[in-house]
């Protein structure tokens, strides 16, 4: 943790289109390089329905929300952390410590189904997503 784990992680853009999630790296201020793609990025998604991504506040997670749910992962490994099997999620929110995700779903007059949920999602570093 600390100073010099922030001095290590690198610089990350991370765009959503039509095809997917693409990270991309750099630059960094050491050699002056260019902005290029992470094409072996595990982060990076082969799916036309990324409906949100986000990262969380200390750049640690990046949340993807797809057509299977809501997916916590490493921001630097690519590792995933945790789950949701959710569908028609259409906006996300982190906690500051990465335990907690709020997920907002469209109302569903027909089925009176809950749209806002709350998860527990461990400490942050794991877990498989939980109740809400």
């Amino acid at each position: 943790g600390g100073a010099a784990a922030a001095a290590a992680r690198s610089l990350q853009v991370v765009a959503r289109s039509k095809v997917g999630v693409r990270v991309y790296a750099g630059p960094s201020k050491a050699n002056g390089e260019r902005v290029r793609a992470a094409t072996d990025s595990a982060l990076n998604v082969d799916t036309d329905s990324a409906a949100a991504v986000r990262y969380s506040d200390d750049g640690r997670t990046l949340v993807v929300v797809d057509g299977a749910g809501v997916h916590l992962r490493d921001a630097e490994s690519g590792e995933l952390r945790a789950h949701i099997a959710l569908t028609g999620v259409v906006t996300i929110d982190v906690s500051p410590l990465c335990n907690y995700v709020v997920t907002w779903r469209r109302y569903n007059g027909a089925t009176h189904e809950e749209n806002l949920h709350l998860w527990r999602v461990g400490d942050g570093g794991g877990g498989d997503g939980g109740g809400g």
